[in-house]
């Protein structure tokens, strides 16, 4: 019993880590790659009792909004980098332009890992290869 009331005390600490851990991450790893963190985060939070529930519900909120709004964009991005391989030339270019202009709006970290595809495109569309 005495392991579980330290496990139980101890969950509040726990949280604030992996909160802090997964906010640095925000801005520099795509989302479907800090979906388990996430989800380990959430199981955190429902296992506080309700007072401290309370004491995390902002920087839960803030933190679901962040995830919720970089999916979002990276799920624009992938529909136009799809877009962008399809159509005629102009469709296409029209869609990378766009691509573009959603690429710039992610987090400077988190555009490393969709430059080579954006490249790729940008040299087809350019007749490169």
């Amino acid at each position: 019993m005495k392991q579980f009331n330290s496990y139980i005390k101890d969950i509040p600490g726990r949280l604030s880590d992996e909160l802090r851990e997964i906010n640095k991450l925000l801005d520099s790893q795509p989302v479907d790659l800090l979906e388990s963190k996430f989800l380990e985060i959430h199981e955190l939070h429902e296992q506080l009792p309700n007072r401290k529930k309370e004491d995390f519900s902002k920087v839960m909120n803030e933190l679901s909004e962040k995830m919720e709004s970089q999916i979002i964009a990276e799920k624009k991005l992938h529909q136009l980098m799809h877009e962008a391989k399809e159509g005629t030339v102009k469709q296409r270019k029209k869609a990378y332009d766009s691509l573009h202009l959603s690429y710039q709006q992610l987090p400077t970290k988190v555009q490393r890992y969709y430059y080579p595809q954006i490249v790729h495109l940008r040299q087809k569309l350019e007749g490169r290869r």
